[in-house]
């Protein structure tokens, strides 16, 4: 989601890059969301284009809409030329079906690290930046032993990634149990 500009700011300082997306989470449809989308990637950029930590621009996870997506690559490059766009795709499938993998400058893949190398062989030319992995749903702040099969689990993602040249990157996923009395249900 868009940071603060306190943390940009921070991370022009530091040297740090920063992949930022508007705040979203699926497609809901229709043409008032489309709209209202292309209104949060035109804020987005409008006030953060001129941070110099900021490396991509990111219009949805886990959506799919071809397209929201063309009208939103085109506000973004009327914007800023400079930095390309990308999308988080959760299902490579659905995405090659619905032909939005091949929209964005740099595909964001979540999990599903055994996908990667059969699309990448089918699809060389596509940049692929890994935007959600590693989650770490079953650990417990003070289950030593979660803890470690949660640890464990992200040297291996981080593992796989980084052997992989054609991977850009990753973000880790670290919603639960940070400081709540969450716990994972699954």
């Amino acid at each position: 989601y868009p940071q603060h500009t306190s943390f940009l700011d921070a991370c022009d300082s530091l040297g740090l890059l920063v992949y930022e997306e508007v705040a979203s989470w699926q497609h809901i449809g229709g043409d008032e969301f489309i709209k209202h989308m292309d209104y949060m990637m035109e804020g987005m950029i409008r006030r953060d284009r001129n941070h110099p930590s900021i490396i991509l621009w990111g219009m949805m996870n886990e959506g799919h809409s071809s397209k929201m997506f063309e009208k939103m690559i085109r506000t973004s490059k009327e914007l800023d030329s400079t930095r390309p766009v990308s999308y988080a795709e959760n299902h490579i499938d659905m995405g090659i079906k619905d032909g939005t993998v091949f929209q964005p400058d740099v595909l964001g893949l979540n999990y599903k690290l055994d996908n990667y190398d059969q699309f990448h062989e089918k699809y060389p030319n596509i940049p692929i930046l890994n935007t959600e992995c590693t989650s770490a749903d079953k650990s417990i702040m003070g289950d030593l032993e979660s803890q470690l099969t949660a640890t464990l689990k992200i040297k291996k993602d981080l593992d796989f990634i980084d052997e992989r040249d054609f991977i850009a990157g990753a973000c880790i996923w670290g919603f639960h149990d940070y400081g709540t009395e969450y716990r994972p249900v699954w």
